[in-house]
Parts: structure tokens; sequence; C-alpha cells
């Protein structure tokens, strides 16, 4: 009924089908839906009063890692794990990949561009608490 529609249609010209298309992978669909089910979990878990046993809020870890540096003995990660709500396995496997950064004070050097603009560059260093068994590795 629209000639401009018919028109712009005409010009198109006839569809093209690739028939070499991959059909849909049902593998893909059964990561789609881990996903959305990791999520919902997630959603319901924040929404329930009590945090759930080894699951913890970016800004919770954050804290968690940051009071681990300066636990002095084994009883103090002990402790802090059971304030946390998490297993000392688990905090120290996590602990062995991810950690907070702490800047390396004797890397600080600081430039001034000549349009007086001041840059402050520094390396970040890896710092584990000084209880037996641990050391500091720079990253």
């Amino acid at each position: 009924m629209d000639p401009h529609f018919m028109s712009n249609l005409s010009r198109l010209g006839p569809v093209k089908v690739d028939h070499h298309m991959r059909t849909f992978q049902p593998a893909m669909a059964n990561q789609i839906q881990h996903i959305y089910e990791a999520r919902l979990q997630s959603e319901l878990e924040a929404r329930s009063p009590q945090t759930p046993r080894n699951h913890l809020l970016a800004a919770t870890l954050e804290d968690l890692l940051e009071e681990r540096k300066i636990s002095r003995t084994q009883e103090q990660v002990t402790d802090l794990a059971k304030r946390y709500n998490i297993d000392v396995a688990r905090l120290e496997n996590l602990a062995r990949f991810v950690n907070t950064p702490n800047v390396d004070p004797e890397s600080v050097v600081k430039t001034v561009d000549d349009d007086g603009t001041e840059r402050v560059t520094m390396k970040t260093i890896w710092v584990d608490p000084p209880v037996p068994h641990t050391s500091s590795n720079t990253v």
C-alpha cells in the first residue's frame, strides 16, 4: 500500500540466505542459563539477612585482605576468617591469587611537566601478613 516502502524493498532486492550459517549451539544456551542462575542466586543471597559462608562483597573482600596483611599470628588470621564468615583454607587459597594494592615507598617518583602538571608514578608490591611461612613478593 505504501509506494515508498515498496520502492525501497525493490531496490534492496531479494533476500540472500547464507546456507553455511551454524545452527544455534545448545552448549551456549547452557552457559547462558548458568549465568542467569548464578545472577539469580547472587540476588537472593544479597537480599538475605545472613551472609552465606564463603561469599563476600567486593568491598568486604578488600577490608578482609587489608586486615589480613596486619595479622601477626595464625590465630589472628583464623579469628579474621571467623569474623568474615569464610573458611581459613578458602581465605589462604584466595589470598594466594588476590590482594589489595600497596605502594612500594622506594619507587615513588614525582615529575613536573613543562606546563606545570605534576605526575606521581609508583610501583605496587604484594604484601602478605607477617605470619610464619609467608613472604612479600614484588608484583
